[in-house]
């Protein structure tokens, strides 16, 4: 009997996810697409962002900060940031990485700024990995905030 039940919530399992992987790949391969061949400036804006404390997630207006790249066919970028009123901007190169697991930005920047959200201050760089929706900041893997970005047309 046991296995007359175990059998079809198998199968059950096995097919629920089907369709949800395939949105969620077909977002990823948009993604990649859009970051691996810039042939216009593209504006990619922060839309999430979520703390260390499990459900603390916040979007749009209430985000403690706005922010946005603009990255441009000649490999160049520019992030601004609005917070409290003030704006402030960065500029620097970026290049594009696909490896065998994930695809990413690493962003440069000529000096050190406030404005890069990394894990290390040894180097003026940020990584942008390319999710499911758009791209997410890698400052989240070492207690940073999660900091989640959709392209904006």
């Amino acid at each position: 009997m046991k296995k007359l039940i175990i059998f079809p919530l198998l199968v059950l399992s096995l097919t629920s996810c089907d369709k949800d992987d395939k949105v969620d790949l077909t977002q990823e391969v948009e993604a990649k697409r859009l970051l691996q061949d810039i042939t216009q400036t593209q504006k990619w804006q922060l839309v999430k962002m979520t703390g260390q404390i499990r459900n603390s997630e916040t979007t749009g207006a209430n985000m403690p900060w706005q922010e946005f790249y603009l990255f441009h066919p000649d490999g160049s970028f520019t992030k601004f940031m609005q917070r409290g009123g003030v704006s402030t901007s960065a500029s620097g190169i970026y290049t594009y990485h696909r490896t065998s697991t994930e695809s990413y930005l690493e962003l440069f920047y000529p000096d050190y700024s406030d404005l890069i959200g990394s894990c290390t201050s040894a180097e003026p760089k940020e990584t942008l990995v390319v999710h499911k929706n758009g791209l997410q900041s890698s400052w989240w893997a070492c207690d940073g905030p999660g900091l989640w970005y959709e392209k904006v047309d």
